[in-house]
């Protein structure tokens, strides 16, 4: 019998030990995520901030309501990403006390609101890139339509510059 007690102790405690990789794995893909998260939605917005005038051009800005929900969106991201941080902080405070009081940690509301919060953040980021997609290519797609176009302009002096983008033509003379 004592053979089947040591081997139910080993038992137990490679199940422990197993656990406890379980769960700092877990907690590092989570930090993981975050920070990617965080890292995208700001490189985003830095980027979109960057190149806006390469995008738009000299001509109008189109949909300029897509960039502006595409900054939201990304702000949005960076926002709840904080706020996930924070639940699971406090989630691993409560854990480390309920450990050391001897109670059965009872944090499965928690793990539920960040698994939304982490949800929410990849809809948010999926939103915002599909916005700032659209915006450059419908800007693009305007400014190749502007190509050639005489533009006229005031640039609030009230003398008028005249830009002119030149276009190839080769017409013959003398037939």
């Amino acid at each position: 019998m004592t053979d089947e007690s040591d081997k139910s102790e080993k038992h137990d405690a490679a199940d422990l030990q197993y656990r406890g990789q379980l769960l700092a794995s877990h907690e590092k893909l989570c930090f993981e995520f975050d920070r990617k998260l965080t890292w995208l939605s700001s490189g985003a917005i830095v980027v979109s901030l960057l190149f806006v005038e390469k995008v738009v051009g000299e001509g109008e800005c189109r949909e300029p309501w897509m960039l502006g929900s595409a900054w939201l969106f990304f702000c949005a991201v960076l926002v709840i990403a904080l706020i996930n941080n924070h639940v699971s902080i406090t989630a691993y405070t409560s854990r480390y006390r309920d450990h050391i009081d001897g109670k059965e940690s009872g944090t499965p509301v928690r793990h539920t609101v960040m698994r939304i919060l982490n949800i929410l953040n990849i809809i948010l980021l999926c939103l915002g890139l599909l916005a700032l997609t659209g915006f450059c290519l419908i800007n693009q797609i305007n400014r190749g339509k502007n190509h050639g176009k005489r533009t006229e302009s005031t640039h609030g002096t009230g003398t008028r510059t005249e830009t002119r983008t030149e276009t190839r033509t080769e017409t013959r003379s003398g037939d």
